[in-house]
C-alpha cells in the first residue's frame, strides 16, 4: 500500500512511500470525484525541474488541500486513489481495486470532498452521490467528514445520516455502524448502487466487490459481463436468493440482473426463511445456466409459474417474493425468466404445499427469445396475486363449455367463472366448491375430472388450489384426471398436474395401462419428456401385461420415441412381456422396420424366442413383412431352410414383386430355388406370370429349372408364352427351356420358340 506523506518538501512534490501490510501507519483517506488534471503516481516521481508545471495543475491544489487538512488533524499519511496506485500496472490496479474497501475501512478518517456543495442542504444533490466508487467510500469507513467546495466541514456521516439515508436508501444502522453489513440482503445492498455511474462500464461491478466481501479478476473490455461475474461470485459465497429479486425492462432469460439499476426497488428486501422455501442444496453455475433448488408454483399456460424466493419485504415477512419463470420444454428442467419487470409478493398460506414442491431446475442465462404473444399479459400493479393467478389462466380467450350433469351446478359455476373477467367471482366460489370438490357422479367422475375433460385449464387450476382436493380420484374405468389429460392431449393440464408433489404420475386404468403408456402409444413426445423428467421415474415400468414403454412404442412404430427411450443410460432393450415378446418381437410382428433397425443398433437379441419358440423373423414371416424380414436376415437372424415358413416367404416375395434383395438373401442362405407350392408351381413360374424379368433372371442364376412343370404340366415357358412375355421367353430359351404348345384364349395353338 502506498501512502502520501502529508508534509510537502520545499520546492518538491509530495512524497509517496510504499508500506507492507504489517507496517502500515495510521492514515487518513480522501474520497472525491475525479476531474481534469488529476495528479498521478508518475507525476509525483518527476524530476525537480518539472515541479513548477506540476504545482500549477488543478489536481495538485486538491492534493495539497487534502494533505494539509490531514496534517492539521494529526495525520502524517494520506491515501488518495489518483496518486497512490500505479495504474500503468494491471496487476497493481487489480490488487488495489480488490483491496480498496478494506483500505477505506481501516482508515481512521475519511474526508469526502463534495466539489459542488456549498452548504449542508447541497449534500444530497451532490455529484458525489451519483458515482459508483463513492458508495463503498461512504459505507466502509467508520468516520466520514464531508467537506464543501471550500474544504470546510459540512458535517459527518453520523450527523448527516438521516439525510444521507433518505438520499441513498442505506439504512441508518449501516451508516452509524450499529448494524453489520452482512445483515443486509444482497438485493438491498445492490439497491444502493442503483443509479450510480462509473467512467468504465466494468467498474459498475468492480466498485461493489467490497460490499459483498468478494474478489474477482479485473478484465477491462468485457463490458456488462463484469456484472454477471460479480453476481456469479456472490452466488459462490452466499445462498441469499434476494439476488434474483430484481426487476428490469431489459429482456433477459436468466436469473442474473443486467446491472445494479435492476435492484432499484429492493431497498426493503430482506431474507425470509421458511421450511417450505429454503433449500440446503448448493447452487451451481455453468455454461448451461444456473442450477438450483427452489419451490415452483405454476400459475399459467405455456409453462408459466412463480419461482418462490426465500426473500420478502420488510414488514411483510410472512409473504415471499416470486419471479416469473417459464418451463421451456414443460419438463420442469430448463427454465427461462420472463416478465423481468415484475416481482410478485405472494401469500403461500393461500396455496397448498403440494402445489409448490421443491424443484431441481436449471435457468439459462441469455437474452430472452420468448415471444410476448406466447404468454398472458402481465397484470396491473396492486392486483391481488391470488386473483391474478385466476386471471392468468383465463386471459387467453378460452371458450368455456357448459356442462350440466348430476349435481353439476358446482362445475358449471367453476366453468363460468373461468370465462369471466370478474376475479371476485373466484373468491365467491371457494366456499361453495370446496365441500363438493371430491364429490363423484354415478360414473365416479369429480369436478376436476370434468374440468380436465373439457380442457379448461383455468377451472383445473382453481380446483387444484382447493384445500381438500383429491387429485388421484378415479372414475369407473379407474382413470384419474391425469389419465384424461393425457388421453385428450391437454398439455397445459398435464403439466399442471405433474407439477404437484401429491400426484400419482403412474396410475393404472382397467386395462393396466398408465398415462405414460398412453402417451407413448399416441406418440406424444412432449408428454413423454414431462414423464421422463419426473423424480423416481422407472424406465421399465410395466402395464398389466408386463409390457414396457419401449414395447408399446415399438408396437405403434413410434421410432422417435423409441430413439428417445434408448438414449437413457439404463434402458434395457430386451425386457419380455407375459407372452415372452420383446420390443423387437413387437416391431417385427407389426412390420415396423425403422423401429427394428433402431433396436438392433442398440443390441436387441435378434434371435430371441418367445413362449411359442418363435423368433422376431418368424413373426415377420408369418405376417408377410418382407422389408422387416430382409432387415433381420441382413443383420444375421438365424434361418432354418427346412422350415416351410421360410420357404413360403420366398413365394411371397416373388408373388408380390418385392425387391430382389429379399429373394437373394433367402437364396443366399440356402432356400431352394425350385420349391413348389400346392399347385406344383415354382418361384420361377410365379415370377414369369408376374412379368418380373429381374426376379426371373435372379432365380435362374440360383439354379431355377427352366423346364420344370406344375401339376398341369405347364412350364415357365408356357406361362411366358401365354402372357406374351417375349423378353422372358428369350431369357428362358437362353437357359435351355424346351419349346411347348400353348392354347391361347381364342383357342389357337401357339408353339414357343
Amino acid at each position: 500500500m502506498r501512502l502520501l506523506h502529508t508534509t510537502e518538501p520545499p520546492s518538491a512534490p509530495f512524497k509517496v512511500i510504499e508500506f507492507t501490510d504489517d507496517e502500515i501507519p495510521p492514515y487518513a483517506i480522501l474520497s472525491h470525484t475525479w476531474d481534469k488534471e488529476e495528479i498521478t503516481l508518475r507525476d509525483l516521481e518527476v524530476e525537480t525541474p518539472h515541479y513548477e508545471t506540476l504545482v500549477n495543475k488543478t489536481g495538485y491544489t486538491k492534493l495539497r488541500r487534502a494533505c494539509g487538512l490531514a496534517r492539521q488533524s494529526g495525520y502524517d499519511w494520506l491515501w488518495m486513489d489518483t496518486c497512490c496506485i500505479d495504474k500503468t500496472s494491471s496487476a497493481e490496479l487489480s490488487e488495489a481495486i480488490n483491496s480498496m474497501y478494506r483500505w477505506y475501512q481501516q482508515a481512521e478518517t475519511c474526508y469526502a470532498w463534495l466539489a459542488d456543495a456549498w452548504s449542508p442542504s447541497d449534500v444530497p444533490t451532490s455529484r458525489w452521490f451519483t458515482r459508483g466508487w463513492t458508495l463503498q467510500e461512504l459505507v466502509a469507513p467508520s468516520t466520514v467528514v464531508f467537506l464543501d467546495a471550500r474544504w470546510e466541514v459540512l458535517g459527518t456521516k453520523e450527523g448527516l445520516r438521516s439525510a444521507i439515508s433518505e438520499r441513498t436508501g442505506i439504512p441508518e444502522g449501516i451508516l452509524s455502524g450499529d448494524d453489520d453489513l452482512e445483515t443486509m440482503s444482497v438485493a438491498q445492498r445492490m439497491s444502493w448502487a442503483a443509479g450510480r455511474r462509473t467512467t468504465r462500464v466494468e467498474d459498475r461491478a468492480y466498485c461493489l466487490l467490497g460490499l459483498f466481501r468478494i474478489s474477482i479478476p479485473l478484465v477491462y473490455g468485457e463490458g456488462q459481463k463484469a456484472f454477471y461475474r460479480l453476481q456469479e461470485e456472490i452466488m459462490r459465497v452466499s445462498d441469499d436468493m434476494s439476488l434474483f429479486a430484481w426487476q428490469s425492462p431489459i429482456p433477459s432469460s436468466g436469473l442474473l440482473a443486467p446491472s445494479a439499476d435492476a435492484f432499484e426497488g429492493c431497498t426493503d428486501v430482506v431474507v425470509s426463511e421458511s421450511p417450505f422455501v429454503t433449500s440446503n442444496i448448493p447452487w451451481t453455475v455453468g455454461n448451461k445456466g444456473i442450477q438450483l433448488q427452489l419451490p415452483f408454483l405454476p400459475v399459467g399456460r405455456n409453462g408459466l409459474g412463480w419461482a418462490i424466493l426465500s426473500a420478502s419485504r420488510r414488514g411483510k415477512e410472512t409473504c415471499f417474493l416470486a419471479v416469473y419463470l417459464r418451463d421451456i420444454h414443460l419438463t420442469m428442467e430448463l427454465f427461462e425468466r420472463v416478465w423481468c419487470d415484475r416481482v410478485e409478493l405472494i401469500y403461500l398460506t393461500r396455496f397448498q404445499p403440494a402445489q409448490f414442491p421443491m424443484r431441481h431446475i436449471r435457468v439459462q442465462q441469455r437474452r430472452s427469445t420468448s415471444s410476448s404473444s406466447s404468454l398472458p399479459e402481465p397484470p396491473d400493479r396492486g392486483v391481488d396475486s391470488e386473483v391474478f393467478s385466476w386471471a392468468l389462466m383465463s386471459a387467453q380467450g378460452h371458450t368455456v363449455d357448459y356442462y350440466r350433469a348430476e349435481d353439476g351446478d358446482a362445475l358449471d359455476a367453476v366453468l363460468r367463472a373461468a370465462g369471466r373477467d370478474d376475479p371476485g367471482r373466484w373468491r365467491d366460489l371457494r366456499r361453495h366448491v370446496d365441500p363438493k370438490v371430491n364429490k363423484q357422479d354415478i360414473h365416479g367422475r369429480t369436478l376436476l375430472w370434468h374440468a380436465v375433460s373439457f380442457g379448461n385449464a383455468p377451472a383445473v387450476w382453481f380446483l387444484l388450489a382447493q384445500k381438500h382436493v383429491n387429485v388421484n380420484s378415479t372414475d369407473e374405468l379407474s382413470q384419474t384426471a391425469l389419465w384424461k389429460a393425457v388421453e385428450h392431449n391437454h398439455l397445459d393440464i398435464v403439466w399442471l398436474l405433474l407439477s404437484r408433489s401429491d400426484i400419482d404420475a403412474f396410475p393404472t386404468n382397467h386395462h393396466g395401462l398408465t398415462p405414460f403408456h398412453q402417451a407413448v402409444r399416441i406418440g406424444n413426445e412432449t408428454i413423454l419428456r414431462m414423464y421422463l423428467s419426473q423424480d423416481g421415474f422407472r424406465n421399465h415400468i410395466a402395464d398389466g401385461r408386463g409390457r414396457t414403454l419401449l414395447s408399446h412404442a415399438a408396437e405403434y412404430g413410434r421410432a422417435n420415441i423409441v430413439e428417445m427411450l434408448l438414449k437413457r443410460a439404463d434402458m434395457k432393450v430386451d425386457v419380455e412381456d407375459e407372452r415372452g415378446w420383446t420390443p423387437l418381437t413387437w416391431a417385427a410382428a407389426l412390420g415396423k422396420d425403422d423401429v427394428c433397425k433402431l433396436l438392433l443398433s442398440h443390441g436387441a437379441d435378434i434371435d430371441h424366442e418367445d413362449h411359442e419358440n418363435k423368433t422376431p423373423l418368424l413373426h415377420a414371416v408369418d405376417n408377410n413383412h418382407a422389408t422387416v424380414c430382409l432387415c433381420l436376415i441382413e443383420n444375421g437372424s438365424a434361418l432354418d431352410i427346412a422350415d416351410h415358413r421360410y420357404q413360403r416367404l420366398l413365394f411371397y416375395a416373388v408373388q408380390h414383386g418385392r425387391p430382389g434383395k429379399l429373394c437373394q438373401a433367402l437364396l443366399d442362405r440356402g432356400v431352394p430355388a425350385n420349391l413348389t407350392d400346392d399347385q406344383g408351381m415354382t418361384p420361377l413360374m410365379h415370377a414369369v406370370a408376374a412379368g418380373n424379368e429381374v426376379l426371373c433372371r435372379l432365380l435362374l442364376e440360383y439354379g431355377a429349372d427352366a423346364n420344370s412343370e406344375d401339376h398341369a404340366g405347364k412350364s415357365p415357358l408356357w406361362h411366358a408364352s401365354l402372357k406374351g412375355r417375349q423378353e422372358i421367353e428369350g431369357l428362358l430359351h437362353s437357359h435351355g427351356a424346351r419349346p411347348c404348345c400353348v392354347v391361347t384364349a381364342h383357342g389357337l395353338v401357339s408353339t414357343s420358340r
